[in-house]
């Protein structure tokens, strides 16, 4: 039975026995067999995990076996790393298959998926897709993958991808957690959720793909967000300025509605100016702005604290003027009734 392969069946660490079955059925039963008479069996290119030694946790492939070693009672492999690519030499028994690739969870404060910003003249940003032992992989604003170390990082980016926005093709808004289609490109119609935006560039990450932890990189005017049909009225991707400051700022489309105060003249009921009349030149939802007659500035008032005046409390008592003691006022005679009209604008 001398260097036949068989599997694992049953195994007994107190009596160090172990049941094994062919791994060919057509040779014979299972055989019990003392740990001692038995070695781990692997073959060349196995995709491995090291849970010993320096580089304990790491994966790599088997690319060769001490040649020495290879029928020894202990044999060697030579394994090349996944995140270093270095060549280490392990026993056996320091080996297990895996299928995954071990990644770090950070190196020196950064962590996959970080949005950076590199040193270099080329104001170079991108996206951590592996992190390392010594250096992290990025993928820059071009989709290109470089490796770097963390004293190349200038620095991550610390507010909120969602601060960020960018328009789609049909000049929808679009947020970091949002889903769109790719229309154009290596990666056409493809659907992938935007990960970080950084001016007309969306790093988007797609659940299908391994590659690069799933990170692709695309122009947002040949995006459109996912689940949104061509719309008219929709404004054009020209309609915004700025992105970078992570706002919108909206074209203005003629004249807007007038509020009810605009350009009335109103009493001011509480407040420190109490009692003191003006003309409203500038109105929100909440506040108006007031430019009193008597001292020829502009305040904010709240609007609940203004009342629009009547025609008889401008005009005054009928075939009578103003009572100028009844409105606050500097010292200055009293004025014609049409006058004060013409003054605030009165319609």
């Amino acid at each position: 039975m001398i260097l036949l392969d068989y599997l694992v069946k049953w195994w007994s660490r107190a009596k160090r026995q172990s049941k094994f079955r062919p791994a060919n059925s057509s040779i014979g039963q299972d055989v019990e067999l003392h740990c001692s008479h038995v070695q781990k069996h692997l073959v060349m290119g196995a995709h491995v995990q090291l849970t010993e030694g320096e580089y304990t946790g790491q994966t790599g492939t088997i690319v060769a076996f001490e040649e020495e070693q290879q029928h020894s009672q202990r044999p060697r492999a030579i394994v090349l790393t996944d995140m270093t690519h270095k060549q280490v030499v392990m026993d056996l028994s320091q080996l297990r298959e895996c299928h995954e690739i071990f990644s770090r969870d950070s190196l020196q404060g950064y962590q996959l998926y970080d949005f950076v910003y590199l040193d270099g003249p080329g104001k170079e940003v991108g996206v951590i897709v592996h992190v390392g032992f010594e250096e992290v992989s990025i993928i820059n604003q071009h989709g290109l993958v470089r490796l770097v170390e963390p004293e190349e990082i200038r620095g991550k980016r610390r507010v909120t991808p969602q601060r960020f926005t960018a328009r789609d093709a049909r000049g929808n808004i679009l947020r970091a957690g949002a889903s769109v289609t790719v229309q154009e490109g290596l990666h056409k119609e493809m659907t992938a959720m935007i990960k970080h935006i950084n001016g007309s560039v969306l790093f988007l990450s797609s659940p299908t793909r391994s590659e690069n932890a799933g990170i692709i990189v695309a122009r947002s005017r040949i995006c459109v967000l996912a689940g949104n049909k061509p719309n008219a009225s929709s404004p054009p991707a020209s309609a915004t300025t700025n992105n970078r400051q992570g706002f919108i700022r909206p074209r203005r489309r003629g004249k807007q509605q007038k509020d009810g105060l605009s350009m009335k003249p109103v009493r001011i009921q509480a407040g420190p100016h109490k009692g003191m009349i003006g003309a409203v030149r500038h109105v929100t939802p909440t506040h108006v702005e007031v430019e009193l007659d008597c001292q020829s500035k502009r305040i904010q008032v709240a609007r609940n604290r203004v009342s629009v005046l009547t025609a008889s409390e401008i005009s005054g008592p009928k075939n009578g003027p103003v009572d100028a003691g009844s409105i606050p006022r500097a010292s200055t005679p009293p004025l014609n009734p049409q006058d004060v009209a013409d003054w605030l604008h009165f319609k």
